[in-house]
């Protein structure tokens, strides 16, 4: 048996069996064939490994799993992710877990720095074990870079007044760092800010100084 179809037509008897009565029951037959064909794509649809799971489901399966959708990550990148849920949630709790994330995000290279030796948030004495920060090298897509050069390279004149950022960070890429961040540290641990690295050299090299062409190499975003 293929189908209801082929069932039913080997149940009617020879009488029915001519042009009308095919038509009818072949008719309840794909009736039927389309519920039992509906309902065995509703029961496999949250198997994501299967090749007709759809993309709707994925929204879902995500929530059930406490693993919500980045922005910019693909319909293949998210099933693979919610797949993968098990390891994640495992690793939960730790620097790889937020690493993990970030780079899921898309912001690859991001990692997890520690730094006892400063005082605490509040002014707390070191060592400090519990604090952390998280750097973005400029391979993270975070460009940190000056409209202007501090040394005018004609004088010994620094104008102190000119400020330099992240020049592409947004409101929502902020808050996306922080749910991360907050989400996947243990609870004892405290996130000090963000330290996203210069995405180009600051000095413009007519003019030596400190025997360096770069100088202050990061911006620091506090987030205690």
């Amino acid at each position: 048996m293929g189908n209801l179809r082929t069932l039913l037509n080997s149940w009617i008897p020879g009488w029915l069996k001519g042009n009308w009565g095919t038509r009818y029951f072949g008719v309840l037959g794909l009736f039927a064939d389309a519920i039992s064909q509906g309902a065995s794509e509703s029961v496999k649809a949250p198997w994501l490994k299967e090749s007709t799971s759809p993309n709707d489901a994925l929204a879902l399966k995500g929530r059930e799993r406490l693993l919500e959708r980045y922005p910019n990550e693909t319909n293949d990148q998210y099933r693979s992710r919610i797949n993968d849920a098990w390891k994640a949630w495992s690793d939960a709790g730790g620097s790889p877990s937020i690493e993990g994330q970030l780079h899921a995000a898309g912001f690859t290279d991001a990692y997890v720095a520690f730094d006892s030796g400063r005082e605490g948030p509040r002014g707390l004495p070191a060592p400090y074990w519990s604090q952390f920060w998280v750097r973005f090298p400029p391979e993270s897509g975070i460009v940190v870079s000056l409209t202007q050069h501090l040394w005018d390279g004609a004088s010994a004149l620094w104008d102190g007044a000119i400020s330099w950022q992240p020049t592409n960070l947004t409101k929502e890429q902020l808050a996306l760092f922080a749910g991360i961040i907050n989400k996947w540290k243990p609870s004892d641990w405290i996130c000090r800010g963000l330290i996203f690295d210069f995405s180009s050299e600051l000095w413009d090299g007519s003019k030596s100084w400190d025997g360096s062409t770069q100088w202050a190499g990061a911006f620091e975003l506090d987030l205690t």
